[in-house]
């Protein structure tokens, strides 16, 4: 049964790296800006995988997510940890922007937080 299970796993990750490169081969393609909260979604697959997003057939996928000004919270959420996820440094922006976001919330406020 370990067999089988590593053959699905194998399969399905090739079929994510294909994936992958039809994604970003499409915003290539047509000359749009890639969305940063996509791009960070494949990112994590990728890192899920052991498939390092830096280095992904030459592009760096974290490198394209943190030059992006990011305005929605689940952009600035998902982005922020994709970066973490592969090994990289949150900038101190969007740190301040995630902390931001536990503040609007009185539920998930910082300040309620036991230290």
């Amino acid at each position: 049964m370990t067999v089988v299970n590593c053959v699905n796993f194998d399969e399905n990750a090739r079929k994510l790296v294909l994936c992958t490169v039809q994604f970003i081969s499409s915003f290539r393609q047509h000359d749009s800006p890639p969305v940063p909260s996509e791009i960070a979604e494949y990112s994590l697959a990728l890192s899920s995988i052991c498939r390092d997003p830096r280095q992904f057939y030459g592009i760096d996928l974290i490198g394209i997510i943190t030059h992006h000004e990011l305005l929605l919270e689940h952009e600035l959420a998902v982005v922020s940890l994709a970066v973490c996820a592969s090994g990289g440094h949150v900038r101190k922006r969007q740190l301040r922007g995630l902390l931001e976001i536990t503040e609007s919330h009185e539920n998930l406020s910082i300040g309620k937080c036991v230290y």
